[in-house]
This record gives structure tokens, C-alpha cells and sequence, in this order.
């Protein structure tokens, strides 16, 4: 495989098609890891350091808005570049430049991370941690936390080089790093969530460096050193401030919740929701593939005059995303409590986070099947109606997450996310539609939403009537992996593009 691939194997459906398995194979083996972990993690850690866990991924996914949306911008540019010969050269001081501004942020929010650890300490709702104990996890996170921007902003130039593979097959290894890792830390040197974020903190550390020669090895050469050319950023500031503003309303939106319960609920029901989050979580992993792969296909393909070729592509990018998606989140809803009990082995935990991770699963399905109208916007540099949107369901979402977990608990704060990401498929998917595809509205509604969704649900539905309860733990995890099957089987079927494209592959 060269170091970039060409604009013309690009152009093929092979090169997209391999994008997504691979990141498919390497999203799926991080996510069986971090799955048969979280048991380990629970056993040395307990419930209760386990919210501060969860609470540090949360942490997380919020301050990666700071990154002012340069990972995506990246990704876009580098794939406009590396389909215009005239264009290339601008690569290596783009992403020099790019770098410069990303690393100087990632040592800005660490820095003030570490100091105001103790402040961060005093925030939570503790019963059995000391402030102290805290206060040193919330330092040590800092440096963790610093790294996360290096990482993502390297994971975009190696999605808009078109190095998928390049990028999985690193991921995977720091999943094996940093997942079991952590577990031989906590047996063999000590059980606290101390030792933990240290483990985090080395594996950020080495993950960073290593995508960063990954990126600068898979980019064409060039004469020269590269160089910082604030001219550059000025030609993307606009896209990507754009970009910025929508990722932190983004990552507002999906992690208030967190950030708020931390405080308002016990930390031990907080590591419940955050349990039941783990698991409704992977529907992120099983998005961001899709979502990686057509982004830069979608910007290649925006501005030329063939728009049968657009629309066949968003098409089969929104049914890719269903099917990857329902038959995972539906399965969640309609059997969680069995789901719970198979994964932890508790039927405590179970019994505690089940309903959770039925609204929170419900929720995810909804928010996913907007991210590749999400990429078309993004391919035609069209960020204005989601900025307005997201801008107003923050605004709404911390007075209604605190008046509904206040009468309904950690529950009431879930069904925020199923309400807004209702409010926003019927909303903004006919506005999108009416200026990018407009003739393309109800195929979405109807082929790519209502006939997937109907298909999945009525499997689940028959399944559950036909679900023997009160088996053994083998028996329940066949049980569970033949309604998973149907389900996907189902989903396959009902999705005109994914069914044909399987029939082609086959024949």
C-alpha cells in the first residue's frame, strides 16, 4: 500500500468499503477489551472510584472540544488537498502549522487541569474517598487529558491521508496497552484509582508519539523542512471555527448529563448511569468508522457536477450507519437487564443500571443516524444550522436535566438525550435536506430510518416474547447473541443499498 493513497483508488467503492472494515475490526477489538476490563477495573477499584472513572471519560469527551476543531478540519483539508496535484505540496506545513496550534493547547488545559486539581476534588459528591485521594487523581488526570489533543488531532491526519488501516492497527495495540495494562498495574503494584490514571497518563503519552511518526512516514514528500505559515490557518479559520463552536455544543449536549449528576446525584448511583453508559457508549464506536470514511469521501465529491454520485453515497453511508447501528441499540433497550447481568455477573448492578441503559441505548440510535447528514453539511462547509440548533438544546438541557433528575432521578437526565435527539431528526434533517438534496427527505425518512427501524424492533419484539429467562450464564449469552444475529439480519435485509451491495460482493 503507498504512503497516500490515490485520488483514483479513492474513487473506487474498494478503498471506502476496506476504510470501514478495518476500522470496524479495530473499533470492534477496543471495545470487546474495554468491555471484559470494566469487570476487572469494578473488582480493584469499586462502584464508587469507578464514577470517578467515568467521570474522567466524560472529562474527556468535553475538553476535546478545545482542540477548536482542527482533528476534522484536518481530516477535510488533507483529503481536498490529496485529490488536487497543485494542492499537495501544502500538506506538510499544513499539518505543522496545525500542530503547533494543538500542541500548545494540549499544554495550556494540563497545566490548568494540575492546578486546580483540588478545586475539581471539591466538586464531586464523594462517601468514602478523601478529598486528598482526589485531588491526586484529578492531577494526575491532567496529564492524561493533555495528551487526548496530539492523539485526535493525529487520528485526523491519518483519516484524511486515507491510512485507516495504518490508524487501527495502532489503535488496537494501545487498547491492548492501555486496557491490560491497567489490570496488571492494579494486581501487581496497587488497587487504587491513583495507580490507574497513571497508567492512563504513560499510555496517552506513548499513543501520542506514535501516531505522530505514523502521520509525518505517510505523507508525501517534500522539499524542505516543514514549516508553521500562519497563512494557512487563515484560510480553514473560518471552517474550522465554525467547527470548534459546534464540537463544544456537541460535546456539551452528550456529556451535561455527566458533569452534572457527578454533582447532583450520590457517586455510587453516578457509577451506575455511568456503567450503563459504558455500554451504551459503543454506539460511538461503531459510528465513528462510518463517519471517518465518508467524511472525506463526501468532501471529494461535494463540488462536482455528477450529484447522482452524492446522493447514491450519503444514501448508502445513512443505511451503513442503521445497520450498524439499531440492531446494537435496540437489543440494549429491549434486553439490558440481561445484557447487564451477563457482562457483570451482579445482579445488583444489573438491577441498578438497566432501565438506564434502555433510554440511554434509545438516545444513542437516535443521535447516531445524524452523523452522516452531519458529514454532508460538513462536506459542503455548512456548519450555521447545526451551530443554531445545538446552541439552543444546551441552552434547554441543563434546566431540564436538573427539574428531571430532581422528580425522576438519574432516569428523568436520560430521557433528556432521547427527547433532544427526537427534536432534532424532525427538525433539522427536512432543513438540511431542503438546501443540500432536496429531493432526497422521505427516501431518508423511509428507507434509511422507518423501514431499518421497523424491521429491528419487530425481531426484538418476537424475541423478547420467546426469551426463556432463568438460564445459565451460556445459555443466556447464546440466547442473547441469536436475537443480535436476527436483528442484524434484519437490518441487512431492510436497507435497499447495504442488501444490494452484499449481493454484488457474493456474486
Amino acid at each position: 500500500m503507498p504512503k497516500r493513497l490515490s485520488a483514483k483508488l479513492f474513487d473506487r467503492d474498494f478503498s471506502i468499503r476496506w476504510n470501514i472494515l478495518s476500522s470496524f475490526a479495530g473499533n470492534g477489538l477496543a471495545v470487546v477489551l474495554f468491555f471484559l476490563s470494566v469487570p476487572a477495573f469494578l473488582s480493584y477499584l469499586g462502584v464508587e472510584a469507578y464514577g470517578l472513572v467515568g467521570f474522567f471519560v466524560s472529562f474527556q469527551a468535553a475538553l476535546s472540544v478545545l482542540d477548536l476543531g482542527l482533528a476534522v478540519t484536518l481530516t477535510r483539508e488533507l483529503a481536498v488537498r490529496a485529490a488536487d496535484p497543485q494542492r499537495t505540496a501544502e500538506i506538510r506545513d499544513l499539518v505543522r502549522t496545525v500542530e503547533a496550534v494543538q500542541w500548545a493547547v494540549a499544554l495550556i488545559v494540563g497545566g490548568a487541569i494540575f492546578f486546580l486539581s483540588p478545586l475539581l476534588a471539591g466538586y464531586a459528591n464523594p462517601d468514602g474517598l478523601s478529598s486528598s485521594v482526589l485531588a491526586e487523581c484529578f492531577a494526575i488526570m491532567s496529564v492524561a487529558l493533555a495528551f487526548q489533543f496530539p492523539i485526535g488531532l493525529y487520528s485526523g491526519g491519518l483519516f484524511g491521508l486515507q491510512r485507516q488501516v495504518l490508524f487501527n492497527t495502532v489503535n488496537v495495540f494501545f487498547a491492548v496497552f492501555r486496557n491490560l495494562g491497567a489490570i496488571a498495574a492494579l494486581h501487581f503494584v496497587s488497587s487504587t484509582p491513583q495507580m490507574f490514571f497513571v497508567w492512563q497518563a504513560v499510555s496517552s503519552a506513548l499513543h501520542a508519539a506514535v501516531l505522530a511518526v505514523c502521520v509525518w512516514r505517510s505523507m508525501p514528500g517534500g522539499a524542505g523542512t516543514p514549516a508553521v505559515r500562519i497563512a494557512l490557518l487563515k484560510d480553514i479559520w473560518r471552517f474550522a471555527s465554525g467547527l470548534g463552536a459546534i464540537s463544544i455544543l456537541s460535546v456539551l449536549i452528550t456529556q451535561i448529563d455527566k458533569l452534572l449528576l457527578i454533582r447532583l446525584l450520590p457517586l455510587e448511583i453516578f457509577g451506575y448511569y455511568a456503567i450503563a453508559g459504558v455500554v451504551s457508549g459503543g454506539v460511538h464506536r461503531l459510528i465513528q468508522p462510518i463517519f471517518q470514511a465518508y467524511l472525506p469521501r463526501l468532501s471529494q465529491i461535494a463540488g462536482m457536477p455528477d450529484k447522482e454520485q452524492l446522493v447514491r453515497t450519503y444514501h448508502q453511508g445513512c443505511q451503513l450507519i442503521a445497520v450498524a447501528v439499531l440492531p446494537f441499540c435496540i437489543v440494549c433497550i429491549f434486553f439490558s437487564w440481561e445484557i447487564l447481568l451477563l457482562w457483570q455477573r451482579d445482579q445488583t448492578i444489573a438491577d441498578n443500571s438497566y432501565f438506564l441503559l434502555s433510554l440511554l441505548a434509545a438516545g444513542g440510535a437516535l443521535n447516531a443516524l445524524l452523523f452522516v447528514p452531519y458529514a454532508l453539511q460538513l462536506a459542503h462547509g455548512w456548519t450555521k444550522l447545526n451551530l443554531v440548533s445545538l446552541t439552543l438544546a444546551v441552552c434547554l438541557s441543563v434546566p431540564a436535566i436538573i427539574v428531571l433528575t430532581a422528580y425522576f432521578g438519574a432516569a428523568g437526565a436520560a430521557a433528556v438525550w432521547i427527547i433532544f435527539n427526537a427534536v432534532f431528526i424532525l427538525v433539522l434533517i427536512p432543513i438540511m435536506h431542503s438546501r443540500l438534496v432536496q429531493t432526497e427527505k422521505w427516501k431518508w425518512y423511509l428507507n434509511d430510518l422507518l423501514i431499518p427501524l421497523a424491521a429491528v424492533t419487530a425481531v426484538a419484539m418476537a424475541c423478547r416474547y420467546l426469551f426463556v429467562s432463568g438460564t445459565g450464564y451460556v445459555l443466556l449469552f447464546l440466547q442473547l447473541a441469536t436475537v443480535f444475529t436476527v436483528a442484524q439480519a434484519a437490518a441487512i435485509i431492510s436497507a435497499g443499498h447495504i442488501r444490494d451491495h452484499i449481493r454484488k460482493w457474493i456474486m
